[in-house]
Formats: structure tokens, C-alpha cells, sequence
């Protein structure tokens, strides 16, 4: 009897050659190693499902269209940088490689990459999701938001301290409100792994507003990609901004960028450089507002002195009208009574009489004389009060007023001044020219 297998006769001498049998393990490597070396990495687009993610970390999913289905592997190093994850039925593009499973030698698509079809993709879709979770819970809300202080005693700054945002910002506050300081928590600010840095920054301004270091707090990077940005749509930097305990300002990237920190914050600022110049008074304006206040003051100096010496002189010219008045009557009275005793009494009641109407006389100019020093000693002690108060005997005690030469502006801290800078220096009694020799010897207490 011959054997045959498959329908084909086996003869003496095949049945006699030795088999060359392989493993399944190997069979599925090679064709794995055939496959990843003819199918190069590539895109695929499809719609999601069967998602399944891992206690690992793994997602497991099939993509399909119409006529086919494609079993796909995320890596948990993979899924980690997805914003959010896709849900089933959606539409997506993914980056990978083709290549065989080992375990059920299951044809599939290593994934490394994947983004959602349409605009913003899964980006936008995080962030979607996010923001109606944050506005379910009132983070939104425009009546929650505090009004920045007009006049800070202190600026907080959420950032790195290597970045070009940094520095522009310190430049802005240098030069709009150069006698600030600036309190700075450093923290990484690129991409999604930043952002238990950024929320961690932020929380070392503590939860009290009685205990924060700064009266205001600026979150802050410059422009870049969604990616690149992305930490700042992220939930741990939104609720670390909304328990702030003093105001924040969001300034993330440019103009056009928009993130979740910034619908979050109590104001947003387009720049870095624009959330400093939000944050501080313009130290100019100040100064021209206090010129101008020495100057109102001095106005009213004047005219309330002014105002008194015409009341004193009022209060002098009446007591004088109301005295001679006195006397008159009195002269006139003395008169009748020395008619009446010269008609109708002896010549020594005359002469009583005419003695009394000479002590009546004295005893009213004496009190006419002490009603003059009294209101002469009133007068003084209004001028010299004026007087006491006026800004000039500020400088009569020995106290100086220190400006530019050339621009006239007041010097009020030694860091201003440099050196061969040319001031002016102001004495009770005239003014002296100056020159600063070195540097000054306080020690700055605004932000280096």
C-alpha cells in the first residue's frame, strides 16, 4: 500500500528523508520580523473600537472602516502623552508599525501616535471636557473673580527662571515699578509632564491670603505649540490657580493662545511682558500725581492762611468798633452824671463822682489793653502754627531735596543713583549742584 498525503503519492525515498520541523514561536518571529521589515511605518485612519486600557498602562483597540478590521496595541508610554483618551466610535489617525502579536500570533499595529480627526483633535476634546467640568463647578464664573490690587506691596511669579518670559517680565517690572519685589517660584513650563510642577509652584503661596508672601500672582510662558503648552489646559495648574488666596494673572503664550488657565484666572493677559504691566502702577504716574499733590498742598497752605489772617483782622476791627463804641457811651454818661451832681449836689459829691467816672474810664482802657493782647497772642499762635506746618521748615530742621539735574525728578531710594549722575540738592536757603561718585552702599530690596 502507498501512502499518499494530500492526494500526492509519497515515494520510497521521500518517506525516507528526514523532516525539518519548526516552532510556532519560531514561525511567528519570522513572519513578525518579515512583516516590520517589508511594512514600514505608516498612518492609518479609522474609526475606534473595543477600547480597552490596561492596569499596565497598555490600550488595547480595533480600528475599522467598512470592509476591515485592524487590532492595534497603544504602549502606555504612548497613551501617557494623549491628552485624553478617545472613545469608542471616534475617528482617528494612528502612527505605527506593523508586526504579529507572539502570544495568538495575531496580526496588528503597534501604536505611537494617535490624533483624533478634525480640528484641534483630541487636544481640543481635553480641553473641551475639562472646561465644562470646571464651569459644572462654578470655576468659571465671572463673579468669582477678584479685581487685582491698584497698589501691590509685592508681585508673585509662577514661571522659569530660564525662559525669555522670564526676563521680559523683569524688564517690565523694572521699568514701569522699579521699587517693587518680586517673589519667584521657579518650575518647569513645557508640555503635559509640567504641570504638577506649575500647580506645585503656585501652592507655595500658601491657601491663606493673610499668609501669602505676594499680593498678586502671575502664571506665566511664552508662545509655542498646543503641545507645548499644553500643561496649562491641565486640571491640577487650573484648581491650583482657582485656590489661590490672592488674585492671579494668566499670561501663557501670545495673543491668540487661549488655555484653560486663562478662562480660570481672575484676568488674563495677552504676553508675559502685558501680565507684568497689568500687575503694577506706573511709577511715573505716581510721581507726577505726587508733584502734583505737594503742589495742591502748598495752594492750600496759602489760602487757609490767608483765610485766617482776614478772620483775625475781622475779630481785631470789631473788638475795636465795639470798645470805642463803650467808651463813647460811657463818656457820655460820665458827662450826664457830672451835669446832674454839678445841679443837684455839693461840690464834694461832684468831685466823688468825677473820681469814679476816672476809675470807670481806667478800668475799661485796662480792659481794653487785655482784650488787644489776647487777641494779638490768638493771632500769633495761628501764624506760627501755620507756620509749623509749612514744607519749608522741613528743610530749616536740616532735611534736603535730592533730583535729577536733568530731568528734575525726585531721588527717593541710593539704588537710582549712579555714578557721575549729576543732582541737585535743595536747602532750607537756596540750592547746591552734586555729583555721585560711586555706587551706592544700600542694598536693593526690589527684585534683581
Amino acid at each position: 500500500m502507498i501512502a499518499t498525503t494530500y492526494g500526492t503519492p509519497l515515494s520510497s525515498t521521500a518517506q525516507a528523508a528526514p523532516r525539518k520541523v519548526y516552532s510556532v514561536s519560531l514561525i511567528v518571529r519570522r513572519a513578525d520580523a518579515v512583516l516590520r521589515e517589508k511594512a514600514k511605518l505608516l498612518w492609518v485612519r479609522g474609526e475606534v473600537s473595543g477600547w480597552k486600557r490596561m492596569s499596565s498602562g497598555h490600550c488595547y483597540f480595533t480600528l475599522k472602516d467598512d470592509q476591515a478590521e485592524l487590532c492595534c496595541t497603544l504602549w502606555a508610554k504612548a497613551a501617557r502623552l494623549l491628552p485624553t483618551l478617545p472613545e469608542n466610535g471616534m475617528e482617528v489617525e494612528v502612527f505605527g508599525q506593523l508586526g504579529i502579536y507572539p502570544r495568538k500570533g495575531q496580526f496588528q499595529l503597534d501604536v505611537s501616535r494617535l490624533e483624533k480627526t478634525g480640528v484641534g483633535g483630541l487636544w481640543e476634546l481635553a480641553k473641551g471636557r475639562l472646561l465644562k467640568q470646571l464651569r459644572q463647578e462654578g470655576l468659571l464664573d465671572e463673579d468669582r473673580k477678584r479685581p487685582l490690587p491698584p497698589h501691590p506691596d509685592c508681585v508673585g511669579i509662577v514661571t522659569s527662571t530660564q525662559s525669555a518670559a522670564f526676563h521680559d517680565m523683569h524688564r517690565a517690572l523694572r521699568r514701569k515699578a522699579w521699587w517693587m519685589p518680586a517673589l519667584v517660584s521657579h518650575c518647569g513650563v513645557e508640555g503635559a509632564e509640567a504641570a504638577p510642577e506649575i500647580a506645585a509652584a503656585i501652592r507655595r503661596f500658601g491657601t491663606r491670603r493673610d499668609r501669602c508672601p505676594a499680593d498678586v500672582v502671575i502664571v506665566a510662558r511664552g508662545g509655542g505649540s498646543m503641545e507645548s503648552l499644553w500643561a496649562f489646559n491641565m486640571e491640577p495648574v487650573a484648581r491650583a490657580i482657582a485656590a489661590c488666596p490672592v488674585p492671579v494673572i494668566s499670561a501663557v503664550g501670545h495673543e491668540t493662545d487661549y488655555t484653560v488657565a486663562d478662562m480660570v484666572a481672575d484676568v488674563r493677559a495677552a504676553t508675559p511682558t502685558a501680565g507684568a504691566e497689568r500687575a503694577v502702577p506706573d511709577g511715573r504716574e505716581i510721581a507726577a500725581w505726587l508733584d502734583e499733590f505737594r503742589q495742591d498742598v502748598r495752594r492750600r497752605i496759602g489760602r487757609a492762611t490767608e483765610r485766617r489772617e482776614e478772620q483775625l483782622l475781622r475779630h481785631y476791627d470789631a473788638v475795636q468798633r465795639a470798645m470805642s463804641r463803650r467808651v463813647a457811651l460811657l463818656g457820655s454818661e460820665t458827662e450826664a452824671a457830672a451835669r446832674h451832681l454839678g445841679a443837684h449836689s455839693p461840690r464834694q459829691a461832684l468831685a466823688r463822682a468825677e473820681e469814679q467816672a476816672l476809675r470807670s474810664e481806667e478800668a475799661l482802657h485796662a480792659a481794653m489793653e487785655r482784650r488787644l493782647e489776647g487777641l494779638e497772642r490768638e493771632l500769633a499762635a495761628g501764624a506760627e502754627g501755620l507756620d509749623a506746618r509749612s514744607p519749608l521748615r522741613v528743610l530749616a530742621r536740616g532735611y534736603a531735596v535730592v533730583s535729577d539735574a536733568e530731568t528734575g525728578h525726585l531721588v527717593r531710594d541710593a539704588e537710582e543713583v549712579q555714578p557721575d549722575q549729576q543732582l541737585r540738592v535743595r536747602l532750607a536757603h537756596g540750592e547746591i549742584a552734586v555729583r555721585a561718585e560711586a555706587e551706592p552702599v544700600l542694598a536693593p530690596t526690589h527684585p534683581s
